[in-house]
């Protein structure tokens, strides 16, 4: 038993022995491991410049900042392309570090990185590219030349600017000292902006800058815009004020449209004054008027008036060039001393492909059957490219169809005539003529179409044609009550000049009503004749208000339609004899008036003839009564 327990014993303490030996050297190595991560570097974090970040000095400076949870400095080094360009040995922890690049680098692209280390370990952080650019962007100006002249306001600029790295390059075009625009251009590529300015002499130069902040400016040149007196002698006076109201400046204007020049004009002088108005549409790039118009009339004093004056684009003219609308008003036969005008830029385009009607007319607008009339036509290319042309002139009712084929270059007009005789067959009326010129063609298609509508009368010499037609109207005869029938008249006449054959029918009145019963629901007619017929319906219960019906009356393929508007009353017992007699008597109230006057010429009549009755029957019996007085005297004596 005792030797038993010495083994157990000896047995417990050899585990007792491994287990201490097993936690000795479990410390040492947990302190072997906390030593070691403090002992390393934990991050190096760049801070300028930014990756990919363009740079206009040769020698930059780069800032970082190094982190360590244990050592207090370290020795970091700036690695360009992997070559050292700087080192700094006493750099603190968690401290933002600049190191300036010790050599020059060259124009373009490089990577760089810093790698720190101290006694313990090393670590080298991410690595990021830089654009060296040192040279300035070259520009050339393009036009207008250096003192250019002109009478147009719009003026083009152009340039081309060139940078040795980038593609695409930031400019600015500066017209007297002021930034008039920015935009970006391509390196190498001619850039065009196109200003209005004011009639002056101006200055204007080009100031770019690359992505690395290179800026250069171009030459200086001038360009001048002459002033142009619409007045004879330029503006003179004030008596007068204007104002142009239309067009507005740069508005859009096409060959053969017309230019609506609206003008506010003031007299200030203390008399009235005859004033005349002009405005005229102006050519600035050949120096002339293309087309001019004017207004006069007396201006009293103190007195604003506004007058339109009308300019028709002429269709050859010249979209190419600059335009302006000019505007002036003068004192009748004193321009020379009273005069202001005003100026409006605006643009003149062409459509690709367009057309216009310049006259579309009708020798005669009243022709009689059988008689002949002539249709005149202007027809005019106002687009940019010849057009095939399909030109038309159709009227099914007058049995018109005329066509015919042609070719117009760009401004060019076709003029024509089309004679037409009047059909014997047709009854007189108003007859519709198109006019129409399909154009834009395009594998055997015309894509575009415009049309022109005449109306021709014709009267006189006309054999008459059966027509149908008619007229009808609604009245409703009795009062409309919730829960109660009502009656509507349609009285349907036959307005045209053959019988007609009639249908009746009601329409949109469910929601609120049934239909009881339509007398008619079809009817014959001839000319002239009508007839009335009855429509009975019922108001639905708890229903009132204003409510609308439609009567229909169809012939043929024609439907015609009335509408009604009833008025429901609220029911609230059966409408007595009282009620509907008033009914009546209001729907009737004139008959009802001369009944009463009859009735009572013949109750004076009756009490006339009564009492004159009475009277003779009275009297009959008073001389009856002497008659007997006096036989019974005779006998007496």
């Amino acid at each position: 038993m005792v030797a038993n327990n010495s083994k157990i014993n000896k047995k417990i303490n050899k585990m007792k022995e491994k287990t201490v030996l097993f936690s000795i050297l479990f410390s040492v190595l947990f302190f072997l491991l906390i030593f070691a991560v403090k002992a390393t570097l934990t991050n190096i974090e760049l801070i300028k410049p930014e990756n990919n970040v363009w740079l206009n000095v040769s020698q930059p400076e780069f800032k970082f900042k190094a982190i360590s949870k244990e050592s207090f400095n370290f020795s970091c080094k700036l690695l360009i392309d992997e070559t050292n360009y700087g080192m700094n040995e006493s750099v603190l922890n968690n401290t933002e570090t600049v190191i300036r690049a010790n050599q020059s680098l060259s124009e373009g692209t490089h990577q760089w990185k810093i790698n720190c280390s101290d006694s313990n370990s090393s670590l080298v952080s991410e690595t990021r590219t830089i654009k060296i650019d040192l040279t300035k962007p070259s520009i050339v100006l393009t036009k207008p030349s250096d003192g250019y002249t002109t009478k147009s306001r719009e003026i083009e600029f152009g340039f081309v600017a060139t940078d040795n790295l980038d593609a695409v390059i930031s400019c600015s075009l500066i017209v007297d000292d002021a930034v008039k625009e920015n935009f970006d251009v391509a390196n190498d590529t001619e850039k065009t902006i196109t200003l209005e300015l004011s009639r002056a002499v101006h200055e204007w130069y080009v100031s770019c800058i690359d992505e690395a902040g290179n800026k250069e400016e171009s030459e200086k040149r001038t360009v001048t815009i002459e002033k142009i007196n619409y007045c004879e002698e330029g503006e003179k006076g004030e008596k007068l004020r204007i104002t142009v109201k239309q067009p507005d400046e740069n508005d859009e204007f096409y060959p053969k449209e017309s230019i609506d020049v609206e003008v506010e004009v003031e007299n200030r002088y203390d008399e009235s004054l005859d004033v005349v108005v002009e405005a005229a549409l102006y050519d600035l790039s050949d120096d002339e008027i293309v087309v001019d118009s004017e207004k006069d009339f007396e201006l009293d004093e103190d007195e604003e008036r506004t007058v339109t004056l009308s300019l028709t684009v002429p269709a050859n003219i010249n979209e190419k060039h600059h335009y302006a609308v000019f505007v002036k008003a003068y004192e009748d036969g004193n321009e020379e001393e009273q005069c202001k005008e005003d100026e409006i830029g605006i643009e003149i385009k062409r459509k690709s492909h367009s057309l216009v009607f310049e006259n579309v007319s009708l020798a005669e607008q009243k022709s009689s059957c059988g008689s002949t009339n002539k249709i005149s036509i202007k027809l005019t290319n106002v687009g940019r490219h010849e057009e095939e042309i399909k030109l038309n002139v159709k009227s099914s009712q007058l049995f018109l169809d005329w066509s015919r084929l042609l070719t117009l270059d760009k401004g060019d007009s076709y003029t024509g005539e089309v004679i037409f005789t009047v059909p014997s067959n047709i009854t007189e009326g108003n007859y519709s003529i198109v006019v129409e010129a399909y154009y834009e063609y395009e594998e055997g298609i015309y894509e575009s179409v415009i049309r022109k509508y005449l109306t021709l009368e014709v009267k006189g010499n006309c054999l008459p044609l059966p027509y149908k037609d008619v007229s009808f109207s609604l009245e409703q005869v009795s009062e409309a009550f919730s829960g109660m029938e009502f009656t509507i008249k349609v009285t349907v006449k036959n307005t045209g000049n053959v019988k007609t054959n009639y249908t009746v029918d009601v329409k949109e009145f469910e929601e609120w009503a049934t239909l009881q019963e339509i007398s008619k629901k079809t009817l014959v007619l001839e000319p002239d004749q009508q007839e009335d017929i009855y429509v009975k319906l019922q108001a639905k219960e708890d229903v009132v208000g204003m409510h609308t019906l439609k009567v229909i009356i169809g012939f043929d393929n024609v439907m015609k339609e009335e509408t009604l508007n009833v008025e429901v009353k609220k029911t609230t017992k059966p409408a007595s004899s009282i009620q509907v007699a008033s009914f009546i008597i209001k729907q009737n109230l004139l008959w009802f008036v001369l009944v009463i006057l009859l009735a009572l010429c013949v109750i004076v009549l009756s009490v006339f003839v009564v009492k004159q009755t009475k009277g003779r029957r009275e009297l009959a019996r008073k001389l009856k009564r002497m008659e007997t007085k006096l036989k019974k005297k005779g006998s007496k004596k």
